[in-house]
């Protein structure tokens, strides 16, 4: 195997996924630190950005199964740990989760919805942009799958 075919190889792939994972877990223990944000950057580096791992060509289909098994493992983990003795700890984070950050993300995404309706301006039926479409729904389903096809045609021609 060449040096550059990790992509290519679906054993050296879930080798890979394990060693980091592995080594993620590893390294949050020694660092004290929740291991999923380790996981989560190793993953995001991996996959994403770097483009190393491809975990669909590897998985196929079996790779939403997994990721929802791996949700539930990491959640059922995350309830063991919970202390139910302290939540007083806790008080200062969900007061500035719940008056700080929620108003502050429901502003952000305001400004974003604003502005993206004013970049698509007024329209009757239907609109595209680019790769996106938007249409208003209309009183007859043969109109509103006839307004459907069009608008995504649209799209890419």
């Amino acid at each position: 195997m060449a040096a550059g075919n990790l992509a290519v190889d679906p054993v050296m792939q879930l080798a890979t996924i394990g060693v980091s994972g592995v080594g993620a877990q590893w390294v949050a223990w020694r660092q004290r630190v929740p291991a999923i944000v380790l996981m989560l950057g190793i993953g995001l580096l991996a996959g994403s950005m770097l483009g190393v791992l491809d975990p669909k060509a590897v998985l196929g289909d079996l790779m939403t199964p997994i990721i929802s098994i791996a949700v539930a493992v990491i959640l059922f983990e995350g309830d063991l740990i919970l202390n139910f003795h302290q939540p007083r700890g806790a008080s200062q984070g969900v007061t500035r989760l719940v008056l700080v950050w929620a108003p502050l993300g429901w502003i952000t995404s305001a400004l974003a919805l604003h502005y993206v309706a004013a970049s698509v301006g007024r329209f009757r039926h239907g609109r595209h942009l680019g790769y996106q479409f938007w249409m208003r729904n209309q009183t007859t389903d043969y109109y509103r799958r006839h307004l459907l096809l069009h608008e995504f045609v649209h799209c890419f021609m």
